[in-house]
Formats: C-alpha cells, sequence, structure tokens
C-alpha cells in the first residue's frame, strides 16, 4: 500500500556559526528533498557548509559555497533521506544566510 505524501517547505531559517541542524527527518517518515536554497543577507561575503548525516553515522561534507553579499545559490540534487537523517549547515557570520528546504514527506 502506497504512503501518504505531503509536498511543502521543509524547513526554513537562518544558519548559525556552527555545524547545526537545518532538517532532520521525522520519525517513521522518507523524505524527499528536492531543492535547497541559500541566500547572503549580509553585507559581507559568507562560506557556506553543508553537511548530511545518514543512518546517524559521522557527518558528511557534501557542499561548501562561497555566496558574495546580497547573492544566493542552491543544492538541487534531489536527496532521499530516512527517519533521523539530518541536513546541516554552518556558515562564516550568524544570522547571515538564510535557507529553506523544499520537498516531501512519506508517512
Amino acid at each position: 500500500m502506497p504512503g501518504f505524501f505531503t509536498g511543502k517547505p521543509l524547513a526554513s531559517g537562518l544558519v548559525a556559526t556552527s555545524l547545526t541542524a537545518i532538517y532532520t527527518v521525522p520519525a517513521s517518515t522518507v523524505a524527499y528533498v528536492r531543492l535547497i536554497r541559500f541566500f547572503n543577507i549580509n553585507a559581507a561575503s559568507q562560506t557556506l557548509d553543508v553537511h548530511i548525516r545518514e543512518d546517524g553515522t559521522n557527518d558528511r561534507h557534501f557542499w561548501r559555497f562561497t555566496l558574495a553579499q546580497f547573492i544566493g545559490d542552491q543544492i538541487t540534487v534531489p536527496l532521499v533521506l530516512g527517519a533521523a537523517d539530518i541536513i546541516k549547515a554552518t556558515t562564516t557570520t550568524a544570522s547571515a544566510v538564510a535557507y529553506i528546504v523544499c520537498g516531501v514527506e512519506e508517512l
């Protein structure tokens, strides 16, 4: 029997200066992440690192961006994540990079 799918913004906020979760897949859920958009809202250039933790293992560094002032970038590689998997990010200056994670959750 197929699952129940909910398409929505999965998470949004501001990236911290320490490696912090920006999206955690809920229990008993599979997440299909289609887009993660980042935008530098600061007047200074920002370095942004994105990591993924799957199955409770170590964080794996997957992307690094340098965002000039008031410039955005995005991850468009489809991600399929299981329950408790985590997308984490860190940037140069606290609250300087806004993000939104978009996709579908299957319950």
